[in-house]
């Protein structure tokens, strides 16, 4: 593959430019473009790398120092806008690479960047057009799960042509090799090897990965299935213990009722001794007793109740119940507040967008200085709706295990308890202590005889043996019952709280779903950078002792470079001797850095162009012969970026055989404004 031709329309200095490179050759593959500093040779290497990758070609450029500012980015597509481009109603400038691959089909991409008539650019306002074949067809974008054109876009280019992760081993400036070789020797052969693996692009997808996963996670952190789990449990639990307290009151009740057969016959049995009774005022006494019976168990079962219920809530005291209520009350407000913060959180995003999108159209233009400020300002003035918070929210909820419908029932119930009058207990202790003397004279009604008969005493002590049993019977009814209705009312909580549970866990199943996905799919993500990058050790060293020795000055000084897993190099001469890097010269660390780019770039597979600006930078003169020499050799096409301080003279003369192409950039100042034009020949040259 190799560039055929370079078009520039109002980028930086160029109003117009075109280079023009024919097929390389063999043992003809180098491009020769000369410029004095200052004269637009990095204009041409960036309008390259941004034309091939837009704003993802950012952190390639020396003045990126490898990262990525949305804001440094827009300020310089804002200035690389020629000059005079405005003032004539161009208001966009554009780069358009062709390619010519393998099967020698032409590939073309064209991108341009678009400006509002005061000059300022929006980071979505690129455009890029492909098209394929001698023919230009025009390529559409396929489709992409996330529907993002520049996704698919940047897929294409990686495929067809590099991927960015490695084009900064086909597509560099010589100073930033010199600023490369003053790192240490692992971390250069570490960079190199993951850019050549595209490990940078992995290790993006990988903190995505995991960024999506704590998004997922944080929309269902409370359904959890350890706490579904945990709730069914005691479910199961409570619904156990039901059913031993429905079984003993089933229990218990036929022996209850036997009992109650019983003492109507003895309370019969009693009334026939009566004196003057009938047969109808017996049966309306025996009525009686029944009644004052039930009064008695159903007095019994109410104080009991209340002991459970509200009359243990009532010995609590009013001061602690207050302090319930207030805690509860808190949590409401707390919940609610965060709820409508959340909501407003959500459109923060939004907010600082319109706000941004609004301050751009302000005439005249902002800085990126003042945008900043007014930014900022924007979004402590948002923040300060919220903070700080409002008084008396405490930094947790006490009560998280209840809802909102729980926390209403159980306020009210708290409130209930300071109207309940204490003289209700009096009330039905008193009902309950005349039930039984009444009890008492009925059963003597039926009785009225002599005390001495020997059959009315044993149907007395009979009658009273049977009452204790029915007494003893009714009580524990009575206890089973109350525990019976303790038990449906938590089990009826733990049953609410599980369908209310379920329910989140089923609306936010998705989300859970995907978070799980995402944390196995980063820990593959983790586990391809970990086990890929020692795998191509080896390949890498061989290569780069081949480069480095055809360089060097001092061919025989490094006879050998290992590396091992954890990337240490070790350099050893023909003897096998170990020589310490801090022994080599600044061009030696520079060649072994070059080695490395080259090395890289071979390994890869890749026939990309290769493009270098100030391609000898500070190497000293022995070594570079060298450099020029290897990039003569190389197999596909190399373009060099030059001063007439570097590929000139002597040096030119080692590689100008191999030399396909020469251009010059010619430089005018026209009205106060740079003008880069492009001429054939080299310095003190003409085509020819």
């Amino acid at each position: 593959m190799y560039i055929s031709k370079i078009s520039l329309k109002n980028w930086k200095s160029y109003e117009t430019a075109e280079f023009q490179f024919p097929i390389p050759a063999p043992d003809r593959n180098i491009i020769l473009i000369g410029a004095p500093n200052g004269y637009g040779k990095t204009s041409l290497l960036e309008a390259i790398i941004l034309g091939l990758f837009g704003q993802d070609g950012w952190t390639l450029l020396e003045r990126s120092r490898g990262k990525y500012d949305p804001s440094l980015y827009r300020k310089f597509i804002e200035g690389a806008l020629h000059r005079g481009a405005l003032d004539i109603g161009r208001a966009s400038c554009s780069v358009t690479l062709t390619l010519i691959d393998g099967s020698g089909e032409p590939l073309e991409i064209q991108r341009t960047w678009h400006f509002s008539k005061s000059g300022t650019y929006n980071n979505q306002d690129d455009v890029v057009n492909l098209y394929e074949g001698s023919s230009r067809s025009a390529v559409v974008p396929g489709f992409t799960k996330s529907g993002d054109k520049s996704t698919w876009i940047r897929e294409y280019v990686s495929e067809k042509l590099v991927p960015c992760s490695l084009a900064n081993f086909f597509l560099f400036d010589g100073e930033q090799v010199s600023e490369l070789a003053e790192e240490t020797m692992p971390n250069q052969i570490r960079n190199g090897i993951e850019g050549m693996l595209g490990i940078p692009v992995l290790r993006r997808l990988e903190k995505s990965l995991k960024e999506y996963e704590r998004s997922k996670r944080r929309v269902a952190p409370t359904s959890s299935d350890d706490l579904i789990s945990r709730i069914e449990t005691e479910v199961g639990n409570f619904e156990k213990r039901l059913s031993v307290v429905n079984g003993k009151i089933s229990e218990i009740e036929p022996q209850k009722k036997t009992l109650e057969v019983e003492h109507d016959s003895l309370l019969r049995k009693l009334s026939k001794y009566g004196v003057g009774s009938t047969d109808s005022s017996s049966e309306e006494t025996l009525e009686k007793i029944r009644g004052y019976d039930k009064a008695i168990e159903d007095g019994m079962a109410k104080i009991e109740k209340l002991l459970m219920n509200e009359l243990a809530l009532a010995l609590c005291g009013k001061e602690l119940r207050d302090k319930v209520i207030n805690s509860l009350i808190i949590d409401g407000e707390r919940e609610q507040w965060l709820m409508t913060k959340k909501r407003g959180d959500g459109n923060l995003k939004n907010f600082l967008s319109k706000v941004d999108s609004g301050i751009s159209g302000i005439d005249p233009p902002l800085t990126v200085k003042q945008k900043k400020s007014v930014l900022e300002c924007a979004n402590k003035a948002w923040e300060s709706l919220w903070y700080p918070p409002p008084p008396n929210i405490e930094a947790e909820r006490l009560h998280r295990y209840l809802g909102e419908a729980e926390r209403s029932t159980v306020i009210a119930q708290l409130r209930k308890i300071d109207e309940m009058a204490l003289p209700e207990v009096d009330e039905i202790l008193v009902t309950v202590s005349q039930a039984e003397k009444s009890r008492e004279l009925a059963i003597q009604t039926l009785s009225r005889v002599d005390d001495s008969s020997d059959a009315i005493d044993g149907l007395r002590r009979e009658l009273s043996a049977t009452n204790q049993k029915l007494q003893k019977l009714s009580k524990d009814i009575g206890k089973l019952e109350n525990e019976k209705t303790f038990l449906e009312g938590q089990l009826n909580e733990k049953r609410i709280e599980l369908k209310r549970h379920s329910a989140i866990r089923a609306q936010t199943a998705p989300a859970k779903r995907r978070a799980d996905r995402a944390s196995v799919a980063s820990k593959v993500v983790r586990e391809v950078i970990e086990k890929s990058v020692p795998c191509q050790v080896e390949s890498i060293a061989r290569e780069m002792i081949r480069e480095y020795r055809s360089m060097a000055h001092k061919k025989d000084q490094v006879a050998q470079i290992k590396v091992d897993d954890n990337f240490v190099v070790k350099l050893l001469d023909a003897g096998g001797s170990e020589i310490q890097p801090h022994s080599l010269s600044a061009g030696e660390r520079q060649i072994f850095t070059q080695s490395l780019i080259y090395a890289v770039s071979t390994v890869s597979g890749k026939t990309f162009p290769m493009v270098i600006d100030t391609p000898l930078g500070r190497l000293d003169v022995e070594h570079r012969k060298g450099v020029l020499k290897q990039l003569s050799k190389r197999h596909h096409q190399v373009i060099l970026l030059s001063t007439n301080a570097e590929v000139n003279g002597d040096y030119l003369s080692e590689i100008d055989q191999h030399v396909q192409k020469k251009y010059r950039i010619h430089h005018e100042l026209i009205d106060n404004i740079d003008h880069s034009t492009v001429r054939p020949g080299y310095f003190g040259e003409t085509e020819g």
